[in-house]
């Protein structure tokens, strides 16, 4: 019987580590799982604060912009006037460089007023 006793405690011997050894995998789990949920958590954090960031910063260039654009339209409303004035004087406005500097810059601003609506939407 003692042969028998002795292959009996061998296998409780074994099944022990065997127990033990899928103990210490499932821990390593556990502190993969607990890495991998700080790591995700810290970008979750990264990401809400950009967010915020950008949302703020989207309201600011909304505010310029809105800003910009009626800067535009009192230099187009000034345009309109001096060319008028000057077309009653049998003169054309357009031969005045500072008018054609002008008139281009509008051209080019109203192109840029309508590509930050788009980003700003």
């Amino acid at each position: 019987m003692e042969p028998q006793i002795n292959t009996i405690l061998s296998r409780l011997g074994k099944a022990k580590k065997t127990e033990l050894a899928s103990e210490k995998v499932e821990l390593a789990n556990i502190k993969e799982l607990q890495s991998i949920l700080k790591s995700l958590d810290s970008k979750e954090n990264k990401m809400l604060d950009l967010s915020n960031k950008w949302l703020d910063l989207k309201r600011e260039l909304k505010s310029e912009n809105d800003k910009y654009t009626a800067e535009l339209e009192k230099a187009i409303k000034s345009l309109n006037e001096f060319k008028n004035k000057a077309k009653e004087l049998g003169l054309n406005a357009n031969d005045v460089k500072q008018v054609k500097d002008l008139s281009d810059f509008v051209n080019y601003a109203q192109g840029t007023v309508k590509d930050i609506n788009r980003i700003t939407k």
